[in-house]
């Protein structure tokens, strides 16, 4: 997948945005607010939706307008497909193709995007939500049929929440048997997953931080040495009380690990900062040499808490990768890009976007 054009109307403080990316490398630059993050927020809604940032979606309507509209010409292998979505006054509007969608995730795999930015190392400190949806993303994109299954676990959970709101034990134990089929497996592929991307990320981490021992903890949501049913039954009442499921995937967690302690305790914030963006690029990669998707990585603010040396090793590691790159600076020249590789440059003032020759 190559974003091959990509048109911004009244999104922040965008306006009549219309740009045709390099297929590999794109430098975006301009002082801060000028507008560079909005385009790649703007990149990720068409993506999944929503933004990368904590915000309200009609907050993003420029002041003034009635809605934002994004659009994308997006190369498939020889075919070309058009993603339009449109967003006013708490209502989204998503065509494809020149057909309504009235559900996102039967687009989104036509994006795999990666974000790194300042937030990146929100992975080690912030809350597991965060990690979980890296996760579940991560493996969407290599499994065609989890969407199904984690549909299923989530359509179990809310009926078995609701019975146990209700207080009606006979109801909560009727939806047992399909929580925790489609629990188990829902943790079978997150396992698989981090089994194949464990090796990707683990070269990174030996490249740009050999004098840490770092590795995961991946925590199922319930403890694995005892069966899922067994563990509701036993919590069944407490649950009853609380009126929620307190054990299941929807609770699990990806810990990191710094020789024997959380790695949050023992990382520097430049080096949380590079084991997060090691994890993004293990897992575009990994997407990558499965064949059947060519990510696309969003990277803000790369010089942001890393030195010269340590921008030099990502760079290197994002310029080997068959992905497509949308880096953003503050300058044409704060980040170093090999001059015998075409790459386009463009230039972002007040909302406005211009290609630099």
């Amino acid at each position: 997948m190559t974003l091959a054009r990509i048109e911004v109307e009244a999104f922040r403080n965008l306006r009549g945005v219309a740009l045709t990316p390099d297929p590999r490398v794109n430098l975006i630059w301009g002082n801060n607010a000028s507008g560079k993050t909005s385009l790649l927020e703007a990149i990720h809604w068409l993506a999944r939706g929503r933004s990368f940032l904590r915000v309200h979606p009609d907050q993003l309507i420029r002041h003034g307008c009635r809605a934002f509209t994004l659009g994308a010409s997006i190369q498939v292998c020889a075919r070309t497909a058009w993603l339009g979505m449109e967003r006013a006054s708490g209502r989204t509007r998503v065509r494809f193709n020149g057909q309504d969608i009235w559900n996102l995730s039967e687009i989104a795999w036509l994006l795999p995007i990666h974000v790194i930015n300042t937030e990146s190392q929100r992975l080690f400190v912030g809350a597991p939500q965060a990690r979980r949806s890296l996760l579940d993303w991560g493996v969407f994109h290599v499994e065609q049929c989890y969407q199904g299954h984690w549909r299923r676990y989530q359509r179990a959970l809310r009926q078995r929440n609701a019975a146990l709101r209700s207080g009606n034990p006979r109801l909560v134990r009727a939806w047992e048997p399909d929580l925790v089929a489609a629990a188990e497996t829902v943790d079978s592929s997150r396992r698989r997953y981090l089994t194949a991307l464990g090796p990707h990320w683990q070269a990174f981490i030996e490249d740009w931080l050999p004098e840490l021992e770092l590795h995961w903890d991946f925590q199922s949501g319930w403890p694995r040495r005892d069966d899922l049913q067994g563990v509701l039954a036993q919590a069944r009442g407490r649950e009853l009380e609380r009126g929620h499921t307190l054990y299941g995937p929807h609770r699990g967690d990806l810990r990191f690990i710094a020789g024997d302690v959380e790695a949050a305790q023992r990382l520097s914030r430049g080096q949380q900062k590079l084991a997060a963006i090691a994890l993004r690029l293990a897992q575009a990669e990994l997407i990558s040499k499965s064949g059947r998707q060519r990510p696309i990585i969003l990277i803000d603010d790369l010089a942001a808490e890393l030195d010269a040396e340590r921008r030099e090793r990502v760079l290197a590691g994002l310029l080997r990768m068959d992905a497509q790159l949308l880096l953003t600076a503050l300058s044409r020249n704060e980040l170093v890009l090999p001059d015998n590789r075409g790459f386009r440059v463009f230039h972002v003032e007040q909302g406005c976007y211009c290609e630099m020759v």
